[in-house]
């Protein structure tokens, strides 16, 4: 069984680092704003894992859009070219630089709330 590592706190705290990266869900709130016209909610988890002898980072962005289908390779790539792990460098700049796998994107049949609380961003150790 997988343990996941929930993030909870005030704004602007609630981030985790991985893969030389650091994930804020404050930054991933911005965009999922900026995307509200491709989906209503998303979950986010973030692992390191190892490719090749090399350790990479990972994100599985989970989507849920109450009315029509999920546009997925459009969600992924406007999320990966709108997210910033760095101060200057988005998801789509650590993927060409193989230090992140491209973004996977799943659709949730169901709204993303879970034990009355949305959980949105998560380290999966």
């Amino acid at each position: 069984k997988a343990l996941t590592f929930e993030i909870f706190g005030r704004a602007g705290y609630d981030f985790i680092k991985v893969a030389g990266a650091i994930l804020q869900r404050e930054e991933f709130d911005r965009v999922a704003s900026e995307c509200a016209t491709l989906f209503d909610d998303y979950y986010a988890e973030a692992e390191t894992i190892v490719v090749d002898g090399k350790l990479k980072g990972n994100i599985v962005l989970t989507v849920y859009r109450a009315n029509g289908a999920v546009p997925v390779e459009e969600v992924a790539r406007e999320f990966s070219a709108r997210v910033y792990l760095t101060a200057s460098q988005t998801l789509e700049q650590f993927v060409a630089q193989g230090l992140f796998l491209p973004l996977t994107v799943l659709v949730s049949a169901t709204p993303l709330m879970r034990d009355g609380k949305s959980k949105k961003l998560s380290l999966r150790t």
